[in-house]
């Protein structure tokens, strides 16, 4: 090996070793920034009350004892998407948003849209 493939080898070398540097500087920068806006925007009381509310919906419709068998399991999971997702009532006189909309064929909402 010659004296130029050598320095050819480590100049090589070197720019491997500064690009790595370079995304490691990059990587740890956009942790940083990701890591103070999520403290910035942290607002614990609201997260908290967010969670109690998930809580309260998921241990109310909870059957009394424990869930035995799959059609216990499926009946309280039918009862707590029903509390959850409420279906729009059509026909109130009201076109609700997003959960209403014009009838385009079987969907939406004719006698409120």
């Amino acid at each position: 090996m010659t004296i130029m493939q050598e320095m050819l080898a480590r100049v090589r070398r070197r720019n491997v070793t500064s690009r790595s540097y370079l995304f490691l500087l990059i990587f740890v920068s956009f942790f940083t920034n990701f890591m103070f806006t999520m403290f910035w925007k942290f607002d614990g009381p609201k997260t908290m009350s967010i969670q109690r509310s998930i809580e309260t919906q998921l241990l109310s419709v909870l059957p009394p004892l424990y869930i035995a068998n799959n059609d216990q399991f499926f009946d309280w999971f039918d009862r707590l998407v029903y509390k959850v997702f409420k279906p729009a009532k059509c026909g109130n006189g009201e076109c609700e948003a997003l959960e209403e909309f014009p009838k385009v064929g079987r969907f939406g909402c004719q006698p409120d849209c």
